[in-house]
């Protein structure tokens, strides 16, 4: 083979694979179900340290870009971003009975025809979790149990046809693994709505390697 048709090779190589790691953007949740994104340009992924959640509220990574005007559009006007294949919602836009989820942007992944993320227990996925009483922390925090919770992750689903924001309960979780009953079994017996444990049935269901 000749080095000009080596070349030739690489560099369609090369260009496939920057076009399937193509960052986007999408403008709403209906955006994203209709798979209808923007193409975005280098944006910076950081995962945010435990300090920084307790201190603000919200999700669990911090998207950033070198242009102060692309900045202000993934704080204020993006609902989510996809990055190499995997999608963040934007915590600013979401709500779960009328709370807000905080800050920064929450991963997120499809589960069949559904988006689920992960994101900070509020309102009664809150309540579902702990027996504390105590709500009074603010805007994100007026929902929240305590301030241990501000590190905890449940999972929420939206919902495809009225966009609504729904929390993945036992009830929820135990309905998904119906036709899985050895997982539906275990998952039952773990007594947990923390996303340490649904999110792993969750992964299963969608093919995630673990």
């Amino acid at each position: 083979m000749s080095m000009k048709r080596v070349l030739i090779l690489l560099g369609f190589a090369l260009f496939s694979v920057l076009m399937f790691a193509q960052n986007k953007f999408y403008l709403s949740v209906k955006d994203i179900y209709i798979h209808r994104g923007d193409s975005l340009s280098k944006v910076v992924l950081e995962k945010r340290t435990k300090n920084q959640l307790m201190l603000t509220p919200g999700g669990d990574y911090k998207i950033s870009a070198s242009s102060p005007s692309t900045c202000k559009r993934i704080k204020g006007r993006y609902f989510a971003i996809e990055i190499d294949g995997n999608l963040y919602l934007n915590c600013r836009k979401l709500r779960f009975n009328r709370f807000r989820f905080g800050t920064c942007y929450a991963p997120a992944m499809w589960v069949k025809d559904k988006i689920y993320f992960s994101a900070l227990p509020i309102g009664s996925a809150a309540a579902s979790i702990t027996s504390a009483t105590n709500y009074n922390m603010g805007d994100v925090g007026r929902a929240i149990a305590s301030s241990s919770l501000l590190t905890e992750r449940v999972y929420y689903f939206i919902d495809p046809i009225t966009y609504k924001v729904e929390f993945v309960s036992r009830d929820v979780m135990s309905e998904l693994l119906i036709d899985q009953p050895d997982l539906r079994a275990e998952y039952l017996s773990s007594h947990s709505e923390l996303a340490n444990v649904t999110g792993k049935y969750l992964k299963i269901l969608a093919g995630v390697d673990q």
